[in-house]
Parts: structure tokens; C-alpha cells; sequence
């Protein structure tokens, strides 16, 4: 069904992601009417436009919300997070923040003192006396 000029330039992939608006009349009209485009400060569709008009997650996230949603998804693996959390916690502006959460300060401290405890993390105890925070010759 074409719609004339105000249809034109908006891509096909658009007009799938709006056919998740049944009504006809409806959809033609958000069509008609694109938001606006922050990033360009235009009004146009894009694929995440439509997606978020639809309810949709977008392919690529804008707010900070949509941001960490994005992180949590990709880094749901335990390996994955705790290598991302170390490269994070090595900016300092970072690390800074973070102590500031009660919480998290708490997790490291347990996750720090369980590992003392267990002896985790050293080489060898031969290794510890060697070091020169515990050598007795300096």
C-alpha cells in the first residue's frame, strides 16, 4: 500500500519493525510522523527509533540504563564479569566510585578476606616470604 511521498526514505526494515503496530491507520501515521533523532538532532527512523516505538530493545543503547542492560547481557558469564570488573576497577575514577557502594566495598572485602583465608591467589608460601613487603631484610 503506498503511501506517496512522506513514506519515502524509510527503509524497508523500518516498515517490519512497525508492522508490530496492527492497526493500519496507526502505524501509517507514525510513519508519517518520525521522532526526533537526538544524536543528529533530526527527524527521521531509524531501526532503533522503531524499535523503541514498539517496545522493542534497540540494537544500540543510548541511555545509561540501556547501557548497563547491555553489559549485564554480554557479561552474564562469571568469567566474562570478572574480567571486565578488573579492567573497570584499574581506572581510578572508577574504583573511586565504586568503594562509595557499601555493598560492592563489602563483597570485595569478603571475596579478599575468603581468599586470604583459603590461601588462593599465592604462588607458594616461599613466595610470600620473598616478597619485599614481608622480606625482614629491608
Amino acid at each position: 500500500m503506498a503511501r506517496g511521498p512522506a513514506v519515502r526514505g524509510v527503509s524497508h526494515k523500518v516498515h517490519y519493525i512497525l508492522a508490530g503496530i496492527v492497526d493500519d491507520a496507526e502505524r501509517f501515521e507514525a510513519i508519517d510522523a518520525p521522532p526526533l533523532d537526538e544524536r543528529v538532532q533530526i527527524r527521521r527512523w531509524t531501526t532503533d527509533l522503531a524499535k523503541k516505538y514498539v517496545g522493542q530493545r534497540p540494537d544500540r543503547p543510548e541511555t545509561p540504563a540501556q547501557k548497563v542492560a547491555a553489559i549485564h547481557r554480554l557479561a552474564d558469564d562469571d568469567e566474562v564479569a570478572a574480567q571486565v570488573a578488573t579492567d573497570v576497577l584499574r581506572r581510578p575514577a572508577v574504583a573511586a566510585r565504586v568503594v562509595t557502594d557499601d555493598t560492592a566495598r563489602h563483597m570485595v572485602n569478603k571475596a579478599q578476606t575468603t581468599q586470604h583465608k583459603t590461601g588462593r591467589g599465592r604462588t607458594s608460601p616461599a613466595a610470600d616470604l620473598a616478597s619485599p613487603r614481608r622480606s625482614c631484610w629491608r
